[in-house]
């Protein structure tokens, strides 16, 4: 996960982890954890991040898996 690429997408659109968080019904601290490589985000969990950040399909990779 390019947790840095993410982190400041998140910020753009949503202005804070803790907005986002409840954007995507979950806490920021889950937030964090996903971002940081804490916890191990789900396919479920990376289609939520994508529709609410409206990140294409064919950018799904740039921000998840590399």
């Amino acid at each position: 996960m390019n947790g840095k690429k993410l982190r400041g997408l998140i910020v753009e659109k949503f202005g804070s982890n803790k907005a986002f968080a409840e954007a995507v019904g979950c806490c920021d601290v889950t937030v964090s954890n996903y971002l940081s490589g804490a916890r191990i985000i789900n396919r479920v969990t990376i289609q939520k991040w994508c529709e609410a950040l409206d990140i294409p399909k064919e950018e799904i990779a740039d921000y998840f898996f590399n």
